[in-house]
This record gives C-alpha cells, sequence and structure tokens, in this order.
C-alpha cells in the first residue's frame, strides 16, 4: 500500500472534499463514516464481498470471481478478509436488517438477489483528523490524482461549503406519511401480546416516503452540523444510497479483542429550549416505564454479551443509566464490555449483537418473527435498524447502528422510524416518539 499525509493550517471541509473527489476523479461508490471528529473516507471499489441470503459474491473491479452457497454469516467473512493481497487494508460495509432472520435460520419471502450484506475495500482510503489529511491507496497514481485536488482545497480554489449557501428545504407537502393507522394498531397488539407473556419487548416501526429526491450529500452535512450523534455515515454502493446519524455503538471490538456495546432505550424530546432539555432530562431519569424499558434492554445485552465473554473474565458496565444527547432527543443508556473468547471471531460476535436489542427488543428470534408479521403491510426493513461497519487488518471492528437516516435507490427515496414497546406503552405517545426521532433527519432534507 502506498501511503501519502498532508498537512494543512486548519481544517479541511470534508464535504468539499468528497464532492471534490467525485466530480474529478469521476467515482461514484464512496462511504464516508464519522465518529468523534474523525472521518474514515472510501472512494471506488477495489474488491465487493456481496452477502445475500444463500450466496455470496466476491467481486475485483466490479467482475465476480467467486460466488457460491453459503450456511453460516460469522465463519465465511474472515477468511475471505484473509485472503487480501495486502497488509494494511481496512474495508467499509453494512448490514441489513434481514441478515437476522439469516443468522437465526428463518425462512423469509426476500428474493435472493437482494443483498443482505456488503462489504468493500476502496481503490482509494482517506483519513481526515483535525488539520492532518491521510492517503492510502495501490495505485500511486491516483494519491497523487487525490493530491492535487486536496490541494487545490487547501488553496481556496474551492471553498464554497454547502454550509455556507442558501439551500431549500423539502417542503412538508413532500413528505408522505405512510399507515400510521396500522403502526397505532400494531403498537396496540404488541402490548396486549406483551401482556399476556409472548416477548417482554419489541421495536416497531413505519415508514416516510419523500415525494422528491433527496441530494444526500449536501442534506448529510447539513444534518450533520445540527445533530449530536454518536456516529455519522454517508455512503453508495452501487444502487443504494443512505445517511444517517447513528444514536449507539451496537458493537466494537479492538485489537486486544475488548468488545463493547452500547444499548439505548427510554427517550424523551431535547425540547425548544435549555429549560425544556432540562424538565425532559429529569422526566426520563424519573418515568417508571423509561427505567423498565432500559434496564430490560441492559439485562438482555448482557446475556448477549455473557455468551461471548472469555469465561476468566466478566462483563463490566463503564456506564450505567447515563443520559445521551442525540439531534431532536435524548436517551438512556449504558455500555457494556468484556474480553471476546479466544475460539471466536469478530464475526461471531456480530452476528450475536446485529441487529441491535433496540431495534429487534426480546426475545430476540421471537421479536424478528413478529416483526415479519407485524410490519407485513410496510415490507421489509433492510437498511433500517442495520448496520455500518469498519473492519480492518488487525480485527477491529467499529459497527454503528442504522437509525436517523435516509434511504434513496433509483426507485424510491424514504426514511423509517420506531419505537420500543413495552407492556405500558399508549399508542399515541410511541408515535409521536417516532415523529420526535426523525425530525432529526427529516429537517435537514435538500431536494435535488
Amino acid at each position: 500500500m502506498k501511503e501519502s499525509i498532508i498537512k494543512g493550517d486548519s481544517k479541511i471541509d470534508v464535504n468539499i472534499l468528497i464532492n471534490s473527489v467525485l466530480e474529478r476523479l469521476n467515482y461514484r461508490d464512496y462511504f464516508c463514516y464519522e465518529k468523534n471528529g474523525k472521518w474514515l473516507i472510501g472512494f471506488g471499489i477495489d474488491m465487493l464481498i456481496d452477502v445475500k441470503m444463500k450466496s455470496i459474491s466476491i467481486s475485483k473491479e466490479r467482475k465476480i470471481i467467486s460466488s457460491y452457497q453459503y450456511d453460516d454469516f460469522s465463519v465465511i467473512i474472515e477468511p475471505i478478509l484473509n485472503k487480501i493481497e495486502y497488509k494494511k487494508w481496512r474495508a467499509f460495509g453494512y448490514s441489513c436488517f434481514e441478515l437476522l432472520y439469516k443468522n437465526y435460520n428463518i425462512e423469509i419471502n426476500m428474493n435472493d438477489d437482494l443483498s443482505i450484506a456488503k462489504i468493500f475495500v476502496p481503490k482509494i482510503e482517506v483519513e481526515v483528523v483535525k488539520c492532518s489529511i491521510f492517503l492510502k491507496s495501490r495505485d500511486e497514481l491516483l494519491i497523487d490524482e487525490l493530491k492535487n485536488v486536496i490541494n487545490t482545497i487547501i488553496k481556496g480554489k474551492k471553498n464554497k461549503s454547502i454550509l455556507q449557501q442558501s439551500k431549500k428545504i423539502l417542503s412538508q407537502n413532500d413528505i408522505q406519511q405512510l399507515e400510521i393507522k396500522n403502526y397505532r394498531d400494531n403498537v396496540e397488539e404488541a402490548v396486549s401480546r406483551i401482556k399476556k407473556g409472548e416477548f417482554l419487548k419489541i421495536t416497531l416501526s413505519r415508514e416516510i416516503i419523500f415525494k422528491k429526491r433527496i441530494n444526500m450529500i449536501e442534506s448529510f452535512f447539513l444534518g450533520f452540523s445540527n445533530n449530536q450523534p454518536n456516529s455519522s455515515f454517508l455512503f453508495c454502493i452501487e444502487d443504494q444510497e443512505c445517511f444517517g446519524f447513528s444514536p449507539e455503538t451496537i458493537l466494537k471490538i479492538d485489537r486486544e479483542r475488548k468488545i463493547e456495546t452500547n444499548p439505548l432505550a427510554g427517550t424523551r424530546p431535547i425540547g425548544s429550549s435549555r429549560i425544556e432539555e432540562d424538565f425532559f432530562e429529569k422526566e426520563l431519569l424519573s418515568d417508571p416505564k423509561e427505567i423498565y424499558e432500559h434496564s430490560m434492554t441492559v439485562k438482555m445485552a448482557y446475556d448477549e454479551l455473557k455468551g461471548l465473554v472469555s469465561e476468566n473474565t466478566t462483563v463490566c458496565f463503564p456506564q450505567f443509566f447515563k443520559i445521551y444527547k442525540r439531534g431532536s432527543v435524548q436517551h438512556l443508556g449504558s455500555v457494556l464490555e468484556g474480553r471476546l473468547k479466544e475460539n471466536l471471531n469478530i464475526w461471531h460476535a456480530f452476528s450475536e449483537l446485529v441487529p441491535a436489542l433496540t431495534v429487534t427488543g426480546g426475545p430476540k428470534k421471537k421479536t424478528a418473527k413478529v416483526i415479519l408479521e407485524m410490519e407485513a403491510k410496510v415490507g421489509a426493513r433492510l437498511l433500517y435498524g442495520g448496520s455500518v461497519f469498519i473492519v480492518d487488518n488487525n480485527n477491529q471492528i467499529d459497527v454503528s447502528l442504522i437509525l436517523r437516516s435516509v434511504f434513496q435507490n433509483s426507485n424510491k427515496s424514504w426514511t423509517r422510524c420506531g419505537a420500543g414497546i413495552i407492556s405500558s406503552s399508549i399508542a399515541k405517545e410511541e408515535e409521536k416518539e417516532t415523529e420526535n426521532k426523525i425530525l432529526s433527519v427529516i429537517n435537514y432534507l435538500v431536494p435535488e
């Protein structure tokens, strides 16, 4: 791998960087992942792993070089990544909610042409940290081209950021709320079934359609400047575009095999003033329904992590019942950690924890089946409730939950929002919660 570093006097505008690279180097496929002020961006597809319900294919330079049937996601990915020809690689990926059904061997009516996960190694990798930009590629000519683009930006020849421009936001008339009554009915049915002891908690979702196509890059950066996410992501891989502001880390594993998860459950709006924000925070910390929901979620997360953690260690709680501010809402959150068993790889942990309890409920296998049944009118969740992740040659992985997100393909532009339902849930209040959550993206959509 060829590497290069560019240092400037001030922070580079990542919005301008992405637009300039896509324009100048003629790439369509890209993946951008931000966390704690560090930006990781991949441009162009060098290698692509495309996972479907029954088959998996591997492509190089957009040509399929291998394709076969598989049974277990947790054991098939690591051998493929181990065959990458160079040492210092980093891959970007996403998984759909429907991967859950594959992992549980639950038969669903889904075309095998639909992908449930994609992992790609980019042609060019860019890392932006404050004023420093790190470039990596197998092709030295590509690095030189990218350096020219970046130097043009640094010199100020192309410095008109989207945030400095006046942009028209998507009108409420172009936002179509679907099946609201159906959502309320589903909540009421779920509450009834919980009270009968069928399951403990379930997350139900509804869909919102946009009547105009969305400028995904401009909307992402406008939303990014008005949110406080755990991580942010923006990608276009083949026909699928997505951006979002993830509230939680589903899974993180470092090179020392420390494993971490960060479940959120329990929600209140931020409010329109500091007084309202403080009021809702105190209410959240004292509401029996929200405390019960979070406690239940943490207990289920503990049970999942316990099965992954080495027998000579224990599951720890570095944070417990902490308030997390996430855009238009605030949540109760906790952090659980331990050390991964030696006989397990990172994809075993991935298959156990992804999708998150936050978007399924519990018991997870039972609620997976109920979601299929109750959301039949809305259709497959696909990316909603799935994950975005970064993985590297040191077996480090960082996995974020796909929520507060916008999705777009050649046929449709949409979002999806949901809420956790327990025995004391009230349909109208859960519907209002979904509205509060999705404001963190709907308020910042720029139409094409």
